[in-house]
């Protein structure tokens, strides 16, 4: 067991950089125009799943909170470094290009989004 958890994976950053919003002009618009659809997307993609109602609803009651958590999950599913004040403060300075950087993240990483409310991905 103490050499599964010496074959962890290394920890890396992202792949798509968070100023780089214009690379990808449709993760671009739907991080701008349609935040809450955009999140939707992401929250299940992150999880490998389709979106449903609960993501939607969950994206525009408490968009905070539902940011970090898929910000968490993509962490987690690609070894991403970072930290939770980390991601409050990419929530906090500039949100949009936080979520673009998600969806990037995700499309780089092989990982489809559904498509959404707004945008088709």
């Amino acid at each position: 067991k103490r050499e599964e958890k010496k074959k962890k994976k290394k920890k890396m950053s992202w792949e798509a950089k968070l100023f780089c919003c214009c690379g990808d002009c449709r993760a671009c618009c739907g991080g701008f125009f349609c935040p809450c659809c955009n999140l939707a997307r992401q929250r299940a993609a992150a999880k490998e799943r389709k979106t449903n109602f609960c993501d939607y609803l969950g994206s525009f009651i408490c968009f905070p909170c539902c940011f970090l958590y898929t910000r968490n999950q993509i962490r987690k599913k690609y070894s991403i470094l970072g930290s939770c004040p980390a991601d409050c403060g990419v929530l906090l300075c500039c949100g949009p290009c936080g979520l673009v950087q998600m969806s990037r993240q995700l499309k780089l990483g092989g990982t489809s989004q559904s498509p959404g409310c707004c945008m088709s991905p």
